[in-house]
C-alpha cells in the first residue's frame, strides 16, 4: 500500500466566474446541486442540519431551479427533512427529478416533472427513524436508495444503521439491504450493474451485486473522526473514495484525503491534501478526481495535486459541468450558495477547448467541423462541348476508314 503526501500545485488554478445566495424562510444551505440538460442548475435547500432535528416528524425543504448564471427560474417546496447531503437529487430519463428525503420516520422518494410539479411519491419503512440521503436512477429506470435507519440521537451520541432499497421505475420496492452500523453517504452503480457505497463507519465500502446480495466490504480507517463523504469507480474498475482522516502526521488534524482501490477494495494509494474536510468528490474527465470543502483540490489519476482555490464557503456537493468547468453547492453566509468555477486547464492536454461562445457549456457551434474529404466529381458537359466531341470523333473514324482503304 502507497500512503503519501500529495505534490504541490502544478497547473494554473481556475477562476469563480461567479458565486450566488439563495435565502428565504427555511432556506440556509444548499445539500446538493445538479447540472440540468438546459445547462442550469437544481439544488435542493433546506435548514440548516440539528443532529436532532430527524426527530422531527415533518420539515420542508425547497427545490430550486436556475439558469446557467444561477438566475432563479422557479422554486418549489415539499414536505420532508433533508438528511446528510450531496446526492439526494437526480435528473431522470424523462427530464424530471427524482429527490429523497425523511417523512414521518420513513424514506421518501419524490418524482418530480421538469417544472417541479410533484408526479409521485413512495414511502419505504424500516426499523425506528429512517430517512434517505441519496437517489440514483439505475439503469433500467429505476431508482436506488440509501439512507439511515434505526436512528436514535442521544446526548451520548448518534447511533444508526445504512440502509438501502431498490425500487422499479414507479418506485415500488423490489428489494431492499440492512448494511450495518454507519451512514450511507455516497452510492453508485458500478459497470457490472451492482452498486458501491461509501459508509462512514471507520471509513467504509460495501460492494453489493444487481440483485441486493453483499459481495465485499473493506475498512480503511480507524475511529469515528474519519468520514468519507464519496465514491467513483475509476476506468480500471477499482474505486476511489474521497474524504478525511484524523492524522498526527502531515500537520496533524483532519486531512482532506483520496484512497484508491482496486476491483476487490484493496487499497492501491492513498494521498493526503494537508488540514480541512473534504464532503464531496467527483472524478473529471481526465482520469483524475476534484474534491471538495472550504477548498476545492484538483488531482491527476494518481492523486498528484494539480490545483487549489479557496472557494470563501463550504461545498456539500460538486459537479463538473458540460464546459469542462465546476460548480459547487453548499452553504456560504448562512445562506444556500452556488459557485460557477471555469474552465479547468489541467484538462487541456485531453479535451479540445471549445470556442467562444455566449452560452456556459458547448454547444454544436463550438467544436470545429470535421473535414470532409471531397467526394470524387464528373466533369460537366454542356451541349456545345458534346457536339463537338461527337463531330471530332466522327472525323477520326472517317479518317481511320479512309486510311484502311488506301492501304488495303
Amino acid at each position: 500500500m502507497l500512503v503519501t503526501n500529495a505534490v504541490h500545485a502544478v497547473e494554473v488554478p481556475p477562476s469563480i466566474v461567479w458565486s450566488r445566495t439563495y435565502a428565504g424562510d427555511g432556506i440556509d444551505k444548499a445539500g446538493a446541486v445538479i447540472q440540468t440538460r438546459d445547462n442550469g442548475y437544481l439544488l435542493v435547500c433546506s435548514e440548516y442540519f440539528a443532529p436532532n432535528n430527524l426527530q422531527t416528524p415533518t420539515g420542508i425543504f425547497y427545490l430550486l431551479k436556475v439558469d446557467s448564471t444561477g438566475n432563479q427560474q422557479w422554486n418549489r417546496t415539499y414536505a420532508g427533512t433533508i438528511f446528510g447531503e450531496e446526492q439526494n437529487v437526480v435528473q431522470t430519463a424523462d427530464g424530471g427529478y427524482a429527490v429523497v428525503a425523511g417523512y414521518q420516520n420513513n424514506f421518501l422518494l419524490l418524482k418530480i416533472d421538469p417544472s417541479g410539479n410533484q408526479q409521485w411519491n413512495q414511502s419505504y419503512t424500516e426499523t425506528g427513524t429512517c430517512a434517505a440521503s441519496i437517489v440514483i436512477q439505475t439503469r433500467d429506470e429505476g431508482y436506488a436508495l440509501a439512507g439511515v435507519s434505526n436512528y436514535d440521537y442521544k446526548p451520548s451520541g448518534i447511533h444508526y444503521t445504512a440502509w438501502l432499497v431498490k425500487t422499479d421505475s414507479r418506485g415500488n420496492q423490489q428489494w431492499n439491504l440492512t448494511l450495518g452500523e454507519g451512514e450511507a453517504n455516497s452510492l453508485i452503480q458500478t459497470s457490472d450493474g451492482g452498486y458501491a457505497l461509501a459508509i462512514d463507519h471507520n471509513f467504509m465500502l460495501v460492494k453489493i451485486d444487481s440483485n441486493g446480495k453483499m459481495e465485499w466490504n473493506q475498512t480503511y480507517g480507524n475511529g469515528d473522526k474519519n468520514k468519507v463523504s464519496s465514491v467513483v469507480q475509476t476506468s480500471d474498475g477499482g474505486y476511489a473514495l474521497g474524504g478525511c482522516m484524523w492524522l498526527r502526521t502531515n500537520g496533524g488534524g483532519t486531512n482532506v484525503v483520496i484512497l484508491k482501490t482496486d476491483t476487490r477494495g484493496k487499497t492501491q494509494w492513498t494521498q493526503y491534501y494537508g488540514e480541512g474536510a473534504a464532503f464531496t468528490m467527483t472524478n473529471t474527465t481526465d482520469g483524475g478526481f476534484a474534491i471538495a470543502g472550504s477548498k476545492l483540490i484538483k488531482v491527476d489519476a494518481e492523486g498528484n495535486s494539480q490545483w487549489e482555490i479557496d472557494l470563501n464557503g463550504r461545498a456539500n456537493s460538486l459537479v463538473q459541468t458540460q464546459d469542462w468547468g465546476y460548480s459547487t453547492a453548499g452553504r456560504a453566509a448562512k445562506q444556500a450558495w452556488l459557485a460557477k468555477i471555469e474552465r479547468d486547464s489541467a484538462l487541456s492536454s485531453t479535451i479540445p477547448s471549445p470556442t467562444a461562445s455566449t452560452s456556459s457549456s458547448p454547444s454544436a457551434t463550438d467544436y470545429p467541423t470535421p473535414t470532409a474529404f471531397p467526394s470524387p466529381t464528373i466533369p460537366e458537359f454542356t451541349t456545345l462541348a458534346f457536339l463537338a466531341l461527337a463531330v471530332a470523333v466522327c472525323v477520326v473514324a472517317v479518317a481511320v476508314k479512309i486510311r484502311l482503304r488506301l492501304t488495303g
